[in-house]
């Protein structure tokens, strides 16, 4: 039975209803026993496993073990089916005959423990400005898989900076969710291909900033906005929809590509531009325009530091590639100037496009104070060039040259390995030739040789020769050289090719020309086989003449005609210093020189430099006292550098002058102070001091009479003459005007005789110079007719003589004898003439150098004749 109670509330009240729920119950429920959990490995190349398992055992009180049909999976998968890899529940379900249920669950883990399979690929990353560049790692994936799913991707560099640049191995390791991973490696080439930005000390007031789009991606610097729809600018092709194509490659919005739909608007926008300080500025650029039915235009804006301010609109016409001109963008020079280039297609159909090419943003600014340096001693200053660098805005390093040398190389390509000259043998040599445009070293040589499969080059000797019409001539020198590097880049005709780099000895080759001068590298290649060599070469492309070869180890060359070798030829080009610039005085005043700044990677940049070379220092100047003797009118003009023990300068002296220009007789006795005045071509200005005297030392001048024969009175003497007095002999001087001590000896009056008498005169100025000067006074016989008769028939002959002299008589006066009388009147000689027919022979071999006077008599006649004794 049943009580039922109401004393809810304590109220004691009356039960209105109740309700009672009656469960039956039939014996206990079955006990089920299901497998433990297990686990297993994913089956080979998928993502799970299929599984086999056995089902739970039922046991019930009632019924015993129940039957395998009573014990039912209600979850999970069923044996032999597919399990993914990780948990998979199985449920089992056990039912007694009373209906009674009992449920067990067992987990079937699938274990993924298969590696992933890693691909990778090698790119590019190009540096920004600051010298950073980064990629993720996914970037270097080139189609990795797993059973799975990859994941997750992971590299062991993903920043890179100045000192990568260049080829980096990164290895990637590709993850799937198991944790399974594996490894490639990526070659990650790490470019610079941005040049330095340079200031010059000096520079000209103008920058020109330039983008030519040459690239197969947005330019360093430059970037783009996808204003509305889906497409963007691109790179890397010259193809102008809707009109002609540019002569290179342009950034191009390709409209007709991008297809119907929305409204495309994208802009490309230039880097920022400093323009603070600027006092010009033009903007230009090649453009064009693909027009369809209206629809399309290009806008051109620049940003005024607040706003974007429309400088340039193309619409409504089909424009083929056309340039600009110049833009006046100076009203809009801020510190954040920026170009933006935007396409609006103006309606969501099918239009043209618009290109742009050949950027180009000209700011002028203040000159740059120019530098200024003054020559040394020797005329001589020398900067080196990084001095006249202001700023250089380069994050990876950089050197700064005069542009006096650089690295330059000159190079042949090859076209597929289509053939080679064979420079093996006794000996069996290959030459080709190249141009020296310019002094040039030649320091490494690369070149592709052929040589047996598995085979290296082992070495070869190099012979370097000049230009003989064409072919190889004079042996310049020569060297054997082992490979720097090799390696294989090629095969052809059962033959290896391979890159082989040389670093040699520098060799000179002088452009003589200067116009380019030819020389010939010649080659004679030995590999470890022993085998055959040649150099390939190339009838894609040829540099001068074709190669040729020698069978006699370079004696002859034979005929070019299989191509042109293929090599590279690199080192230094020019000959005058490289780090500095050097002046002189043939640079005095303003210079304007170019710098070049060229950082690690070999991207360059200049800028000019103004240099203004001056020269402070003053001539040098050494004074010496000097006398200064006047001339025949009694002056002399006074050379500043007779005054002169030195007188130099480093650059030349321009003008030397002294403060006396001339002295006279007035001068003489009165020392004078005299000051020198040098200026160099620069204005430099020296002085120094000394004393002039002033002399005379120059005799008077005396005009003689001329020589003269007298006859003598008939008392056979003779008075001399007064010659000064009557005037025959004068006197005159520079300074001593009249010549008071004026003489003659013998003095007039003198009594002579016959013979030959000197007439001396003598005259001394008042400075104590003395001048002499004499004639010859010849005093002869008084002569009769017969003497005058006979003097015209007598004659000797030579005269003046040395040995002999003759006497001949072609009168018919018989001669008596001949009297030689020297200058002082005495007798010498005298010949017995009267056995003489027409001639008579004298030897005077004996007789002293000097005048003698000879007296031929004869009948009723004699003349004196003279004779000049050698």
């Amino acid at each position: 039975y049943v009580i039922v109670e109401d004393f809810v509330g304590g109220d004691s009240g009356t039960l209105n209803s109740y309700c009672i729920t009656f469960e039956r119950t039939v014996g206990d429920a079955p006990e089920i026993f299901c497998p433990a959990d297990f686990a297993a490995d994913n089956d080979e190349g998928v993502c799970g496993a299929v599984v086999n398992f056995a089902p739970p055992i039922a046991i019930d009180a009632e019924d015993g073990v129940l039957d395998p049909s009573n014990v039912v999976q209600t979850g999970g998968i069923t044996t032999g089916g597919f399990f993914p890899v990780g948990d998979n529940l199985v449920t089992f379900t056990a039912t007694d005959s009373h209906l009674n249920e009992t449920s067990c669950s067992f987990t079937i883990t699938i274990l993924d423990t298969e590696d992933t399979v890693a691909v990778c690929q090698d790119i590019t990353v190009t540096l920004d400005a600051s010298g950073n560049g980064s990629i993720v790692a996914a970037d270097l994936d080139g189609g990795s898989t797993d059973n799975c799913a990859v994941t997750s991707w992971d590299a062991d560099q993903t920043s890179f900076d100045c000192s990568d640049v260049g080829d980096v191995t990164v290895t990637l390791t590709v993850f799937d969710d198991a944790g399974n991973a594996s490894s490639c490696d990526a070659t990650v080439t790490v470019v610079d291909d941005m040049a330095p930005i340079v200031t010059c000390i000096g520079a000209p007031g103008s920058s020109t900033y330039t983008e030519g789009f040459e690239g197969a991606s947005v330019p360093a610097g430059w970037s783009t906005i996808i204003v509305n729809g889906g497409w963007d600018w691109t790179f890397g092709s010259n193809s102008m929809p809707g009109t002609d194509d540019f002569p290179t490659n342009a950034a191009i919005f390709d409209d007709d590509a991008a297809g119907g739909g929305p409204n495309h608007v994208a802009s490309l926008l230039s880097p920022v531009y400093d323009m603070t300080g600027a006092i010009g500025a033009t903007l230009s650029f090649d453009y064009a325009l693909g027009d369809y039915a209206g629809s399309g235009l290009l806008r051109v804006e620049v940003y005024d530091g607040a706003a974007w301010q429309e400088v340039f609109l193309a619409d409504d016409a089909d424009i083929p590639p056309t340039n600009s001109g110049a833009i006046d963008v100076f009203a809009y020079a801020n510190a954040n100037f920026q170009v933006q280039f935007t396409y609006d297609d103006e309606n969501s159909g099918w239009n043209w496009g618009a290109g742009v090419d050949n950027f180009s943003l000209t700011v002028d600014t203040p000159p740059a104070p120019p530098l200024e340096i003054a020559l040394g001693a020797d005329g001589m200053a020398s900067i080196p060039a990084g001095d006249l660098i202001i700023n250089v805005d380069e994050a990876c390093g950089y050197t700064v040259t005069s542009g006096g040398t650089s690295a330059c190389s000159q190079s042949n390509p090859g076209n597929g390995f289509e053939n080679g000259l064979f420079n093996n043998g006794a000996p069996f040599s290959v030459a080709n030739d190249f141009v020296a445009n310019g002094d040039f070293t030649l320091t490494q040589i690369s070149m592709n040789l052929f040589h047996d499969i598995g085979a290296t080059i082992d070495n070869v000797v190099f012979t370097y020769y000049e230009d003989a019409a064409g072919l190889p001539g004079a042996v310049i020198g020569t060297e054997t050289a082992v490979p720097t590097s090799q390696t294989v880049v090629g095969s052809n005709f059962g033959f290896d090719v391979s890159d082989v780099v040389f670093d040699i000895t520098p060799v000179d080759f002088a452009d003589v020309s200067g116009t380019g001068t030819t020389y010939w590298v010649g080659t004679l290649a030995t590999s470890t086989s022993g085998g055959t060599t040649a150099w390939e070469v190339s009838t894609a492309s040829s540099l001068g003449n074709e190669a040729t070869n020698s069978g006699d180890g370079g004696v002859t060359w034979g005929p070019g005609g299989a191509g042109d070798g293929v090599y590279t030829f690199s080192g230094v080009c020019g000959g005058t210093d490289p780090n500095n610039f050097n002046f002189d005085c043939s640079n005095l005043g303003e210079n304007v020189v170019e710098v070049f700044v060229t950082d690690n990677s070999g991207n360059t940049s200049s800028c000019f430099a103004t240099v203004v070379i001056v020269d402070t220092i003053a001539p040098v100047l050494v004074c010496q006292d000097t006398t200064i003797e006047l001339g025949e009118d009694g002056t002399a003009t006074v050379d500043p550098l007779d005054l002169l023990l030195e007188a130099t300068d480093n650059c030349g002296i321009d003008v030397l002058i002294a403060d006396l220009e001339e002295v006279s007789c007035a001068d003489i006795g009165t020392p004078i102070d005299v000051t020198v005045l040098a200026t160099d071509a620069n204005g430099n200005v020296s002085s120094c001091t000394l004393v002039v005297t002033v002399v005379d030392t120059m005799a008077p001048v005396i005009s003689c009479p001329a020589d003269d024969s007298i006859e003598l009175d008939f008392g056979g003497t003779h008075s001399l003459g007064d010659y000064i007095a009557d005037g025959s002999a004068t006197v005159t001087d520079n300074c001593t005007d009249p010549v008071t001590i004026f003489t003659q000896d013998p003095v007039a009056g003198t009594v002579l005789g016959f013979g030959v008498h000197t007439i001396t005169f003598t005259a001394e100025d008042e400075y104590g110079n003395v001048a002499t000067c004499s004639f010859e006074l010849t005093l002869t016989e008084y002569l009769s007719n017969n003497d005058n008769e006979l003097g015209n028939a007598v004659s000797m002959y030579p005269n003046p003589a040395r040995n002999l002299v003759t006497i001949t008589n072609s009168s018919n006066i018989s001669l008596d004898n001949a009297m030689m009388y020297d200058i002082n009147g005495k007798l010498i000689a005298q010949i017995n003439l009267q056995e003489m027919q027409s001639e008579k022979v004298i030897d005077v071999s004996e007789f002293a150098t000097g005048v003698y006077m000879v007296q031929i008599t004869g009948e009723q006649a004699s003349v004196v004749k003279r004779l000049i004794k050698k």
